[in-house]
């Protein structure tokens, strides 16, 4: 797979993540699952991370903003979620 083989050149520090506001699985955050675990990286590949929409039923309704909050997926649950990955 010709991703595959870029993704060895890409340099990645510490972590990648993957954003979707839809459910874990099939999507961007699944494709990217894959290309890693088969990328074979030399020494030890990056952690991932993928954030979105967990798979259970909710009793919240409301605007988007409170739909991100109670899954997690607002701004300030990202950047916790990143810097508790990262630093």
């Amino acid at each position: 797979m010709l991703l595959i083989g870029r993704l060895n050149k890409i340099n990645i520090r510490k972590a990648v993540f993957s954003l979707e506001e839809h459910s874990i699985y099939g999507g961007l955050g699944s494709a990217i699952a894959e290309v890693i675990s088969e990328a074979g990286f030399e020494g030890k590949p990056p952690v991932f991370r993928m954030l979105d929409v967990k798979d259970k039923f909710t009793s919240v309704i409301g605007s988007v903003r409170t739909l991100r909050k109670d899954n997690n997926i607002d701004s300030d649950s990202i950047v916790k979620e990143i810097l508790h990955l990262t630093t």
